[in-house]
């Protein structure tokens, strides 16, 4: 029986020797004993997957690695390998096979660390002469050469296998996927934490550094900052200090790396609370289930017969939460869901108490050892937000100004509830039942039926109505192009080119598959960049959008509205930055990048959504999502209050949480509820401790824009200014520079209070009507029938 592995970087270091571009993957000892490897063996971290006799690990054909056997390709017999070297205008994305693709993409990271080796060894040799002199050009563009060319491979393989692949299930296309993304990740790692290149870095003197472009400097003193931010030394090998120093920061990551997969460990093994399900049976407990989510709940043939399943594994089990009036079944998901890998456990092998305590102490440790006072002001102090002080001012605006809103909308739900419900509350409600009962009585207050108003949204003239809006607002134009000589994987792709009309300037070209059908993949919405723009080889931006629509009418639930309203946010961001490099095009998840705003244009165009110009009648969605937004500003609470601590053994993590937990909630905490245990996102990995606090913070600074495109009622005056001053910047200038710049002012809690806490009376029929026909240009829409846009 074969074996086949993913490559780890360690494990590369036997195959790369580079011969021309391509390698030949041949044992070389030389450059096994040049890179180390004895040293990092016993960490490497393969995957290793028993195939069977056939060769395949699934029903379906996975395209791993067998030993010895790499992949055999070259640019004369892989299309996409030959488009990276002929530098084409538009990728193969028909005539490439998926096999193809995934191997011509997995050889080419391959190639990029054979790279990397090479210019180590020239690099060693470099740092070896006293007068030699370091640049730029002669440290970071030999590896910045192919970066490019990696990214657009890994994101051509995602385009194809969302839209052509071999029939699988979704659990083995993910495998699939996030084997080959681990693979660059792993690549760009090693080559930004290499000890050699973080050495001839530093060597780069400064009057040479005032010679290169912006975005080189930029890129420079990022990657600075993150090697300070994670205690990466100058020059260890030749200073017993440093190397102290450093290998003391490496082994406090390796066991917060390994603590960490113990807790993710613990709850995927727990015998009693890991994938706990429900079944349902009634049809009228789950009335006010959208249709998808319907469909996905269902175990039987007929999604409107049932029966129907949810899940602590899945979504499925807050899909149910928030839209089934299910009360037994959602209290038993949630009692498990709260009690995982607790002391509520029947092993405590399972118990992640003992593990977050000491998670807390490796963070502490680690930040205190770098020069920080606590892991708070470590995480924060490269972010937006800036240090611990400003958050907790944040926190502490938001909490005093919603918490009289949340006892007084407590006493609402109860009311609805008893009313509409029939739910004997005794003037307390389950927590369980607070996710329904949120949204509905916000539909109730309002007037609106979320699933009627779907009849209002069919897909694709709703899509075409958002760019049209999105010209309005930001003067960008989406001109369809039916050029044949591009290749789409299918005739109902469409492409566009995409021009900034207040500047004439041409932004790049976009790829819409939006169509289900045979060999697609349901996951959704999902955006990316294809390319960034190269000047040098003439080639222009390319992004892409996948989607799932049956039919061009189909309905939109509000919730998939959102999606793709953040999607389309995706996109725009990736259009008008005008960085070159992929790192400085948005913020990325590094200690040295201000990600806590990543995402402020996806929530911006998200907020689209409940602008009156918009639909006025989507202002219900606000008042439905406080429960969820209060539950959000606990746990940053929660989490800031944990890490912000100079000594983590002054208060016990489940002593906190029972504190925070009484000031938030106007009822007590259920006996068996010891959430932190299972709580991921804070704990896992070690980068996202501290940052739970960044959705509030989009949502903040995104309403605050939308505020100040209400107030200055210019828009294209005002989206120019914000183009200029921050989305065509991306990550090259700071976040906070650039917003400040934009605002004029420092961020503040007022938009995002009054979108919370809005003055509003219930929408009366005739006021909804008008806002829909706002929106779809004074046609209405009934049901059943495709809205005639104007």
């Amino acid at each position: 029986m074969p074996v086949g592995f993913l490559f780890s970087s360690s494990v590369r270091r036997y195959f790369c020797t580079s011969f021309g571009r391509f390698s030949l993957f041949r044992s070389n000892i030389e450059l096994v004993t040049r890179r180390r490897l004895h040293t990092t063996v016993q960490h490497r971290a393969i995957n290793w997957i028993v195939l069977n006799d056939d060769g395949y690990q699934s029903p379906h054909s996975a395209f791993y690695i067998v030993l010895p056997n790499v992949p055999d390709e070259n640019p004369q017999n892989n299309v996409l390998l030959e488009s990276l070297e002929s530098n084409s205008d538009w990728p193969p994305i028909s005539t490439g096979l998926p096999d193809e693709f995934y191997q011509g993409t997995v050889k080419y990271i391959l190639e990029m660390s054979a790279t990397l080796a090479e210019h180590v060894d020239f690099l060693e040799e470099e740092l070896k002469q006293k007068d030699a002199l370091f640049t730029f050009d002669k440290v970071l563009s030999p590896l910045l050469k192919d970066e490019g060319n990696g990214y657009f491979a890994l994101s051509s393989v995602q385009l194809k296998m969302l839209t052509d692949w071999p029939e699988c299930s979704l659990t083995d296309w993910k495998k699939d996927f996030e084997a080959i993304e681990r693979l660059l990740v792993n690549e760009m790692s090693d080559r930004a934490q290499h000890q050699i290149i973080v050495d001839s870095v530093r060597r780069i003197p400064e009057s040479e550094l005032a010679k290169i472009d912006p975005w080189q400097r930029r890129l420079v003193e990022l990657l600075k900052l993150e090697w300070d931010m994670i205690g990466l030394q100058p020059d260890p090998r030749n200073n017993n200090f440093h190397a102290k120093e450093q290998n003391w920061t490496k082994g406090l990551l390796h066991e917060a790396r390994t603590h960490g997969k113990r807790y993710l460990t613990s709850l995927l093994l727990d015998p009693r609370y890991a994938n706990v399900q429900v079944m349902i049976k009634d049809r009228n407990q789950l009335k006010h289930v959208p249709p998808k989510i319907l469909k996905k709940l269902s175990v039987g043939n007929d999604p409107e017969k049932g029966p129907w399943k949810a899940s602590t594994d899945d979504s499925s089990f807050f899909d149910l939460l928030k839209y089934s009036n299910a009360r037994e079944q959602k209290k038993e998901l949630w009692d498990s869901w709260i009690a995982r890998s607790s002391f509520a456990s029947n092993d405590h092998l399972f118990n992640n108490s003992l593990t977050i305590e000491e998670l807390r102490s490796i963070y502490e440790r680690l930040s205190q050892h770098i020069g920080f006072r606590s892991t708070a002001h470590h995480q924060l102090s490269t972010k937006m937000i800036g240090n611990p002080e400003t958050l907790r001012d944040f926190i502490a605006g938001l909490y005093h100004r919603l918490r009289p809103v949340l006892i007084e909308r407590y006493e609402q739900w109860c009311k609805y509830a008893e009313k509409e419900e029939g739910i004997e509350t005794f003037g307390q409600l389950r927590t369980s039942d607070l996710f329904y009962i949120c949204r509905r009585e916000a539909e109730h207050f309002h007037g609106v039926d979320t699933l009627d108003l779907m009849n209002h949204f069919p897909v694709w003239p709703t899509f075409e109505k958002i760019l049209t809006v999105i010209q309005f607002v930001l003067g960008i134009e989406f001109k369809e192009i039916s050029d044949d000589s591009l290749e789409r994987c299918h005739p109902s792709v469409r492409i566009y080119e995409v021009t900034d009309k207040t500047t004439n300037e041409y932004l790049g070209r976009f790829y819409l598959d939006a169509f289900a059908r045979d060999g697609k993949v349901d996951k959704g919405w999902i955006a990316n960049i294809w390319r960034l723009k190269d000047e040098n080889k003439g080639l222009d931006k390319l992004v892409w959008l996948v989607g799932n629509i049956k039919e061009e009418d189909e309905m939109l639930h509000y919730e998939e509205l959102e999606d793709l309203l953040e999607n389309v946010g995706i996109l725009v961001h990736a259009l008008l930055t005008r960085s070159p490099y992929m790192h400085l095009s948005r913020p990325h998840a590094m200690y040295s990048q201000e990600w806590d705003a990543r995402d402020f244009l996806k929530i911006f165009f998200k907020f689209f959504i409940s602008k009156p110009e918009l639909i006025l009648s989507m202002s219900t969605l606000a008042r439905g999502k406080f429960w969820d937004t209060w539950r959000t500003l606990f746990w940053a609470d929660y989490d800031l209050s944990l890490f912000e601590l100079e000594k983590f053994q002054d208060k016990y993590y489940l002593d906190l949480y029972k504190e925070i937990y009484a000031e938030y909630f106007p009822f007590p905490i259920e006996h068996n509820n010891f959430h932190p245990c299972s709580f991921i996102p804070i704990f896992v990995p070690h980068s996202n401790a501290c940052m739970y606090y960044r959705k509030l913070w989009c949502e903040a600074l995104a309403l605050d824009v939308h505020q100040t495109f209400d107030n200055e009622g210019d828009n294209l005056s005002t989206a120019n200014r914000l183009k200029q001053v921050w989305l065509n910047n991306g990550s090259l200038k700071s976040q906070w520079e650039m917003y400040t710049q934009f605002q004029g002012r420092e961020p503040n809690i007022l938009a995002i209070s009054n979108f919370y806490d809005p003055i509003l009376s219930p929408l009366i029929n005739e006021e909804k009507k008008y806002a829909l026909d706002l929106f779809y240009g004074g046609v209405s829409h009934s049901k059943g029938k495709v809205h005639p846009y104007s």
